[in-house]
């Protein structure tokens, strides 16, 4: 039977809120297409059989009506984004990729236009086919109005093939500045096609173009902010940089930079103490935007420097600054759109042991804290809890994926002052309440000792 016609966008959002509350059966989980709204992932012709019993009453069953194609088009017309799985781990793909996709979505779209609306444009194709479907697209989106052909497309009630909607599709983000993805997002909202889950007064849709804690190279940056071939090298290889309104800055911790400069960048505690470039002073405007930004601040950070790779920090906050040459600012990681690792907030580790920072005394354990070190101890021995086995991923789905806390193996009264930390033999994975139980205890109970008492009283529960 087909997909009855009555159903309309608010049975499907009923639909999403009574999966967000009950899940997805296992036997109705997709195997090929998802649903995505808000970043969350739902099976689209689950989410229709949902919507037809708000709509008329009764769930539909699978074998009742056809998934794929006749599935994913209704719920396009709606306005819902809906992509092959196969782009879901997929939004990070190289440029060269990502613009191949797009040029085959946008063909694609013509092609479905052209048999099902009878929409035949031979000057569009041909601009795309000479120039490429970015190229045309980004030109379409620079004019005041729409064009003919978005036009004959919203007459024929498929906006939802216009070159707009193909724009906005998630494993597309980064071909297109946040300016032109809401410019189409407005021309079609305009002419009433609302893409659902989209909306750039909201958090979740205002994505950040870099996540914290994975690794970027300089051209990574170049490829992701779009920056020009000859914008790119010169200041961008010397510590920190501003293109447009963003700067973004490369530190160097515990080891010389190419130069051959060698700054006591560290970490202290969730902060990351930094200096300029040697003749640097507040004075400078490359200082000046740092400490005042008109944009952003990003940050990227390294303990190697003949590695390319960064890890990507977080957007920084001057938290203090001193005129000194070079100039040293304290940067703060507290921006609401990241999603920080999550840490003990100022954990008192041993009392005996005082860390002192620039800015602040305080105990605690640092060693936790450095990103770069807890990076490449969750890249050695992963996210289950190395006491209790617990792993979020597996339990929450997306929003506890990459979640987990990281633990110090060696009380701090044990380090001397030269200690250079070793991630992979010095720091394991534990959840939250592990962490906090094996500082229950000063010095900490060891992870074999939390574990042993773990299952003595798991065993213990087993009698009665």
């Amino acid at each position: 039977m087909p997909i009855p016609k009555n159903i309309t966008v608010d049975h499907i959002l009923m639909a999403i809120e009574m999966i967000d509350r009950s899940g997805v059966p296992y036997e109705r989980l997709s195997t090929k297409y998802v649903l995505i709204y808000f970043d969350k992932h739902y099976p689209p012709k689950y989410v229709l059989s949902l919507a037809n019993k708000f709509a008329n009453g009764v769930e539909l069953q699978p074998q009742e009506f056809s998934g794929g194609v006749e599935s994913n088009s209704f719920l396009k017309k709606l306005g819902f984004i809906v992509i092959d799985e196969l782009y879901i781990n997929n939004f990070q793909t190289s440029e060269n990729e990502a613009i191949s996709s797009f040029h085959k979505t946008v063909i694609d779209a013509y092609n479905t236009a052209r048999t099902e609306c009878g929409y035949n444009a031979r000057v569009f194709i041909q601009m795309v086919s000479q120039r490429g479907a970015v190229s045309v697209a980004k030109e379409f989106l620079a004019r005041n109005t729409a064009t003919t052909g978005f036009d004959r497309l919203w007459a024929a009630n498929r906006l939802d093939l216009t070159i707009e909607a193909s724009v906005l599709l998630p494993q597309y983000s980064n071909l297109f500045t946040e300016k032109e993805r809401k410019t189409a997002f407005e021309r079609l909202k305009e002419h009433n096609y609302i893409v659902q889950g989209v909306n750039f007064n909201s958090l979740s849709l205002n994505k950040m173009p870099f996540k914290v804690g994975e690794y970027y190279s300089r051209k990574d940056v170049y490829r992701i902010m779009n920056v020009p071939a000859d914008k790119q090298g010169g200041n961008w290889d010397t510590g920190y940089t501003r293109f447009k309104n963003d700067s973004y800055v490369f530190a160097n911790i515990g080891t010389a930079g190419r130069t051959g400069h060698d700054y006591p960048n560290r970490f202290d505690g969730n902060d990351l103490i930094w200096y300029g470039k040697t003749s640097s002073k507040l004075s400078h405007d490359s200082i000046d935007a740092l400490i005042n930004p008109e944009g952003k601040v990003y940050i990227f950070a390294r303990e190697d420097s003949n590695d390319p790779k960064f890890v990507y920090i977080g957007q920084g906050k001057a938290k203090h600054y001193y005129d000194t040459s070079p100039v040293n600012i304290v940067w703060q990681f507290n921006d609401p759109q990241e999603n920080h690792p999550e840490i003990l907030a100022e954990e008192v580790s041993e009392p005996e042991k005082l860390i002192e920072g620039a800015v602040k005394q305080v105990y605690v354990n640092i060693y936790e804290r450095n990103p770069i070190a807890r990076k490449k101890c969750i890249e050695h021995h992963g996210y289950d809890c190395r006491v209790c086995g617990f792993n979020f991923y597996k339990y929450y789905g997306e929003v506890g994926k990459e979640f987990i806390h990281v633990h110090h193996l060696h009380p701090l009264y044990e380090i001397k002052q030269e200690y250079e930390i070793d991630a992979v033999e010095d720091l394991r994975p534990v959840c939250p309440n592990c962490h906090a139980m094996l500082h229950r205890r000063k010095p900490a109970y060891s992870i074999q000792e939390l574990k042993e008492i773990l299952q003595f009283n798991k065993n213990k529960a087993n009698l009665f």
